[in-house]
């Protein structure tokens, strides 16, 4: 939805007349002035919905050219408010620690079940000490952690990384 807001505002197809596209954009434009209209006052309420607004309203993006690999790329950047971009890193940061230990999970279940996609995880392929203290770290944070999200990702991938580490490095 938000690549075809960005696609009305910004192009038109070959068979598309001006009167459409102006018709279109203000419509979207409309649309997006009803929702910052019903935005609360507060800086901290809807920054979900603020942080998207930002990305889809053509008014407050700025198209970027880049050249890569002999073809014309186009960014569209967003000019976003100070306490946006810190809410987007804070959540960001959020996920990183949620998802930590995703490619280790990955890594154990495709090496377990031997499927060749295990080979996209070097970093544990060569290394089974990281292996071992990424599998403690897991540990740890099941016992003090009362996330039920990140228990619930976590919670058998001990008993991938230790089965791997026995049929695989026990001579390591």
């Amino acid at each position: 939805m938000e690549t075809l807001i960005i696609y009305y505002q910004f192009f038109s197809g070959k068979n598309t007349t001006e009167k459409e596209v102006n018709y279109r954009q203000k419509v979207i434009w409309e649309i997006i002035d009803n929702y910052y209209a019903k935005l609360s006052k507060k800086i901290n309420d809807d920054q979900t919905l603020r942080l998207l607004l930002a990305r889809i309203d053509r008014r407050k993006i700025i198209p970027t050219l880049e050249e890569k690999d002999d073809k014309v790329l186009i960014k569209f950047i967003p000019e976003i408010e100070p306490d946006l971009k810190k809410y987007t890193e804070e959540s960001q940061q959020i996920y990183s620690e949620k998802f930590k230990y995703t490619p280790l999970k990955l890594w154990a279940t495709n090496k377990f079940e031997k499927n060749i996609e295990y080979k996209k995880y070097k970093q544990y392929e060569n290394n089974p000490n990281l292996v071992l203290k990424e599998t403690k770290e897991i540990f740890e944070r099941l016992e003090n952690n009362n996330d039920f999200f990140s228990n619930f990702l976590e919670r058998s991938t001990p008993a991938y990384t230790c089965s791997i580490l026995i049929r695989e490095y026990e001579k390591e």
